[in-house]
């Protein structure tokens, strides 16, 4: 459901996005839910929409990002983003999360599948 929410919400603004894959997933600080972040990337460009507002990856003004984790989740991108090793960070409240690497880039699910949706 996160991630059809954001797309629905993309899609009211004019943004396409192609879908990678889950990026990071952790517990809020303050216990109120989990934050998920997925990678992806605008399809054309991104269009002026009142306050949204887009970075490059080097003029990221992460002191204005109020969480620390999310700081933190967005620096990790932008040095992942240099060389293309991305990897997906799980964690839990009160625990040390980690990254699990991605080997090259994701696959499609149609591309490698063989398996054949009969339920249509």
């Amino acid at each position: 459901a996160a991630r059809g929410d954001l797309e629905d919400w993309l899609g009211e603004l004019g943004l396409k996005v192609e879908w990678s894959v889950l990026y990071s997933v952790f517990d809020a600080p303050n216990g109120e839910g989990t934050w998920v972040f997925f990678h992806g990337r605008l399809i054309g460009a991104p269009p002026h929409h009142g306050d949204l507002q887009f970075f490059a990856l080097d003029s990221l003004p992460l002191d204005k990002v109020a969480m620390r984790p999310v700081r933190s989740m967005l620096r990790r991108y932008a040095a992942e983003a240099r060389t293309g090793d991305f990897g997906v960070y799980v964690d839990a409240a009160r625990h040390i999360g980690h990254v699990a690497r991605i080997a090259g880039a994701p696959t499609p699910w149609e591309k490698i599948s063989n398996v054949k949706d009969v339920t249509q």
